[in-house]
């Protein structure tokens, strides 16, 4: 008799702890998703993101807009592009090859850097882009 008492008990003790270790562990998931989604989109760019040499982080979709447009495409727009052969060399003006920039494709891949994850994957991306640049290719 007194050994069912200690296994009952031990059984008990047992039981208890699993499911004390089951509330914690529910608690500390919960604590850990709320605080990932606790980041606000503050509508803005991340810092260092680079569309074709230009920093545009920080900026409002508008605001990268205005000075992808004024900077970059007056520079793409002007000069010619020039294919080196052998002995000679091609000089084509940007409205003889019909070049044309996709500037809302830009700030829209711009704008999607570190909004198109997982919540974890976003704080990563934003911690990340704290010290790194991301390059956005003009092409």
């Amino acid at each position: 008799m007194k050994r069912i008492k200690a296994l009952n008990k031990r059984i008990t003790l047992i039981a208890v702890s699993l499911c004390v270790l089951l509330v914690l562990f529910v608690a500390g998931y919960s604590a850990v998703h709320r605080y990932l989604n606790r980041v606000t989109d503050d509508g803005l760019i991340l810092d260092n993101v680079i569309v074709g040499g230009v920093n545009i982080g920080g900026m409002t979709p508008q605001d990268a807009e205005i000075v992808i447009r004024l900077t970059i495409e007056s520079v793409i727009t002007s000069q010619d592009m020039v294919i080196r052969l052998d002995y000679d060399a091609l000089v084509l003006s940007p409205t003889e090859i019909g070049m044309q920039m996709n500037v809302e494709a830009l700030i829209q891949d711009a704008y999607s850097y570190g909004r198109n994850g997982t919540p974890a994957q976003n704080a990563a991306t934003r911690a990340k882009s704290l010290v790194f640049d991301h390059h956005i290719a003009l092409v």
